[in-house]
């Protein structure tokens, strides 16, 4: 759970713990489970999480909460484009993902490569071209949007 600290209508402490509250009153002694009521006599506020989501590339920055109607303190998120150092980062560590995964399918389609396995020379050339495009997807532009070669029948 999070918590602030008002310290006037316009200032709070954010984020504020049960540790700062008794740091703060070393001479009051608090009970194991601190109520809503009792954190509130000191001015600590609970602040109830929200569920924000970002685009691709987005970074969401936490910031003070705000106060709704009721009187809950809510947390609160500004969206920021990522740095291009982070994309890259990002990106490189999707290709990482894409080759593993890329690398699994060509490794259980390894025995239809085999001299003596039963096929007609037409269902060998569509396995060698589909194994051919597994090869090729690191080509494709954008990690996360890759699109995967048909698996021959």
């Amino acid at each position: 759970m999070k918590y602030l600290k008002k310290l006037s209508d316009s200032e709070i402490v954010y984020p504020y713990t049960i540790i700062d509250l008794k740091r703060d009153f070393p001479n009051t002694s608090f009970p194991q489970n601190i109520t809503e009521e009792t954190l509130a006599s000191f001015e600590v506020y609970s602040v109830q999480p929200t569920f924000e989501t970002a685009e691709q590339f987005e970074e969401l920055i936490e910031i003070a909460p705000t106060e709704n109607a009721e009187g809950k303190w809510i947390q609160a998120f500004r969206k920021e484009p990522m740095i291009l150092g982070k994309i890259e980062m990002l990106k490189d560590k999707e290709w990482v993902n894409v080759r593993l995964q890329r690398n699994i399918i060509l490794k259980d389609s390894d025995f239809k490569m085999l001299e003596d396995f039963p096929q007609t020379d037409i269902q060998l050339a569509e396995w060698k071209t589909y194994r051919q495009a597994l090869r090729d997807i690191t080509l494709q532009a954008d990690p996360f949007n890759i699109i995967w070669p048909t698996k021959p029948v």
